[in-house]
């Protein structure tokens, strides 16, 4: 998690694993790889106001981890952060209308801790493509699902939300 440290003081921070074992190196569930989630807890300098930020890469084969590590994030943000203002930012390799991106945004039957999309409670609205997985391939001209989210608790007000599709020759200088 880059910040500028000009404006923000790391006050702490930490990764957790997505699995049933969050606390050591593993591979959850029907996981292909080990994945991750990193937090840092900020200090805004200007103000004294204290945040989090999570960031996350969910597994792009696994199902099940996917689901559970919805779940799982849910779970160590509260215990982590607890009631102060928190940003999960990643690519969680869904699609909007599966089951973790309805976990985290509270969409299911469920009650307790969620979060917000932010494009969805952005004051102005969406810019660019509503698709964020390209391959790198700019040539292509396929864009996928979007796969990529930004999610806030109450505590934040999303001025804008954009999905920045500039690239360089023949590139994109992402895959989302």
């Amino acid at each position: 998690v880059f910040f500028n440290k000009e404006l923000f003081q790391r006050l702490e921070d930490s990764t957790f694993w997505l699995s049933p074992s969050p606390g050591k190196v593993s591979k959850g569930w029907d996981a292909s790889l080990e994945r991750i989630c990193t937090w840092i807890k900020l200090k805004d300098k200007r103000n004294g106001k204290i945040f989090f930020v999570f960031n996350t890469h969910f597994d792009h084969i696994g199902v099940q981890a996917r689901a559970e590590s919805a779940t799982l994030i849910l779970q160590q943000v509260a215990r982590i952060a607890g009631n102060a203002p928190v940003i999960l930012t990643g690519d969680f390799n869904t699609a909007e209308n599966t089951a973790p991106v309805a976990v985290i945004t509270g969409r299911t039957k469920e009650k307790g801790f969620f979060l917000s999309d932010a494009m969805y409670i952005s004051r102005l609205p969406h810019h660019g493509s509503y698709k964020t997985f390209c391959g790198f391939n700019v040539k292509s001209g396929v864009i996928g699902d979007r796969i990529d989210y930004i999610f806030v608790t109450k505590h934040f007000s999303v001025l804008s939300h954009a999905t920045l599709t500039d690239f360089t020759g023949e590139c994109f200088p992402s895959d989302h």
